[in-house]
């Protein structure tokens, strides 16, 4: 089976979802602009939710996005969003070269106790040929991974650190040309809010002949592809469960669907360092009420997770 983008396979999973349910917000697969877009950067520390922030951007807006190696070769002026995961990762071209084009930045926020996790499940399927989203790496290999001095847990939460200060000081003195989103709250209940915040931010500089997103329809978007997994049915249920299979075997599936071991253990040092570098960074961006709002989120989920030795 050919191979497909993440996001074109979450729009699988949708369309499949749509025709079986007389949906009202039916999906159509992404097309580049027709008109040059305002270069907008889709952040986030590698993890954090990027895939699916990334295929709801395309779902609510019909385009398609990018991302900073120009992987498709899309080009970076007819995509919604470019993906990025700088400084952390630096892009195919000088990361420089790309960024003068960009004057504004979506950033996507995750709680590193479970955004290095997440990461650490990736490049377990890698190292084990698995298909994406499929499988939870062991304790026993992710404590192996935690420790590690060269690229474990405290290397993480020191590219955490930098990846924060990156994009908090590159939009210090043009506040409103970034919008911090926290990957909790996209997935909570009250999602769909946050999803229009999205939108909001995307048609701020680009005119409706150019990016015309429904509004009405947006929280259906985000029902259909953050929250799929919420279908009522019996009958909608095996649908979906059939359609991820057939996602399945085409090793690359956008949705978590991994099994294995959801928790992982963390000694009392590494939760007291994860604190530290939280604790630094609420500190130095203080005036930014958003950015406190989250991270303060963050130091108390850290602070009652108990440690493990």
């Amino acid at each position: 089976m050919e191979l497909l983008t993440l996001p074109l396979l979450l729009l699988l999973l949708a369309l499949t979802y749509t025709a079986s349910t007389n949906d009202e917000c039916p999906l159509t697969r992404p097309h580049l602009s027709p008109a040059p877009l305002t270069p907008t950067w889709q952040a986030s520390f590698p993890g954090s939710g990027s895939r699916m922030t990334w295929s709801l951007i395309q779902a609510l807006s019909g385009l398609q996005t990018g991302d900073d190696f120009n992987t498709h070769n899309f080009g970076f002026a007819n995509v919604v969003t470019v993906k990025t995961h700088y400084p952390v990762k630096t892009a195919r071209n000088t990361f420089d070269d790309i960024d003068i084009n960009f004057h504004k930045a979506i950033v996507l926020l995750r709680n590193p106790i479970h955004a290095i996790p997440s990461y650490f499940n990736l490049l377990y399927e890698r190292k084990y040929h698995l298909p994406n989203h499929s499988t939870r790496g062991s304790n026993e290999e992710w404590i192996q991974y935690r420790d590690h001095r060269g690229h474990g847990l405290m290397y993480q939460m020191d590219m955490f650190e930098k990846f924060v200060v990156y994009w908090m000081e590159r939009f210090k003195v043009s506040r409103n040309d970034l919008l911090l989103v926290s990957y909790e709250d996209l997935v909570d209940v009250n999602g769909a809010d946050v999803t229009m915040r999205i939108v909001d931010f995307l048609m701020r500089d680009n005119g409706r002949d150019v990016l015309d997103i429904d509004l009405d329809k947006v929280e259906c978007v985000w029902r259909k592809v953050v929250k799929f997994k919420a279908v009522q049915t019996q009958t909608q249920q095996q649908e979906m469960r059939d359609v991820e299979e057939v996602v399945r075997n085409t090793k690359a599936n956008p949705h978590s669907l991994r099994e294995g071991p959801r928790d992982r253990p963390y000694e009392q040092h590494q939760l007291e360092g994860m604190l530290a570098v939280l604790q630094r960074l609420m500190e130095v961006f203080s005036y930014d009420d958003e950015f406190v709002r989250i991270v303060r989120g963050y130091i108390h989920v850290v602070s009652n997770t108990a440690p493990i030795n």
